[in-house]
């Protein structure tokens, strides 16, 4: 059962724009179903527009796999990653990273990844660190100024 729902948004540059909005909702019930990639696939082969969206996923099934189908399909897309999908970039950017703090690099391909070290509150009562890991395909990064800027058409649809 699929749940589509559609919206308009503020255009992020345009002060009077909108861009379009759509939200499409799958259940999963089970933890590491797979029924999470299962709907973004199933969202792909019905995808019906020209310029395909930027898709949004959490850590449920974030992986480079997903984001490189994305990709390849014409899309973009923002992931948030599990721990065992990033062990060697963990080492690399999350390595003595400071609470309240991130770090991010670029491969080749353009694909960026950051790790953010926070501070949590555990289920008993004591506070913990996590480190969250986010890769992306809709950014590009200007080597001169080592800053992020967004493509001009991140939210197109």
């Amino acid at each position: 059962m699929i749940w589509t729902m559609a919206t308009y948004v503020s255009h992020p540059v345009l002060t009077n724009g909108k861009l379009p909005y759509f939200l499409i909702l799958v259940p999963h019930l089970k933890p590491n179903d797979g029924e999470g990639v299962n709907a973004i696939h199933i969202m792909m082969k019905n995808w019906s527009f020209e310029r395909k969206p930027h898709i949004v996923a959490d850590s449920g099934f974030g992986s480079f796999s997903l984001l490189a189908e994305i990709t390849q399909w014409g899309g973009t897309a923002t992931l948030s990653l599990p721990i065992n999908e990033c062990q060697r970039l963990n080492l690399l950017l999350g390595y003595n990273l400071p609470v309240g703090y991130w770090r991010a690099c670029i491969n080749s391909q353009g694909v960026i990844f950051s790790a953010q070290c926070k501070e949590i509150d555990t289920l008993s009562g004591s506070t913990g660190i996590t480190k969250k890991f986010v890769i992306s395909s809709a950014f590009k990064a200007n080597s001169a100024s080592q800053t992020v800027i967004p493509f001009s058409g991140i939210l197109y649809f």
